[in-house]
């Protein structure tokens, strides 16, 4: 998933993968564009079963957890190879999704997937956050 994401993205995406090593919990890549700074986590989910929250390890939750009270910039992409599908949650979605149980995503990729959707969705959301509440 990260290699034909960064490919098709390189043009407009400074990519980091992050090692296991460099901390608990913090997610698997970092990107930044002219619009900000994102983190992404990539998950696959190998059965036909629904989300669930085993997924995320405990520190990967509380890193999401305590990043979104700052800036909501964590993605978390869920590929279903079985259904060609990847299902895109923010970390406010993905803490409501852990306490209610429902999972619905902020956005579904199909194949063959356009990553130029995802990298829409994140520039949007970036300027949301950024936009000030009145």
């Amino acid at each position: 998933m990260y290699s034909s994401m960064k490919k098709e993205t390189e043009n407009s995406v400074h990519w980091t993968r992050v090692e296991a090593w460099a901390g608990a919990g913090i997610p698997d890549v970092n990107g930044a564009m002219d619009c900000g700074e994102f983190w992404v986590e990539n998950k696959v989910v190998r059965t036909k079963s629904n989300i669930q929250t085993s997924l995320w390890r405990p520190p990967q939750i509380a890193w999401q957890s305590r990043r979104s009270c700052i800036f909501a910039n964590v993605f978390n992409l869920v590929s279903r190879p079985s259904a060609d599908i990847i299902e895109i949650y923010t970390c406010k979605t993905l803490a409501k999704s852990m306490v209610s149980g429902q999972w619905t995503p902020d956005l579904v990729l199909t194949a063959p997937v356009k990553w130029s959707l995802f990298i829409a969705f994140v520039q949007a959301h970036l300027a949301d956050l950024q936009t000030p509440r009145r």
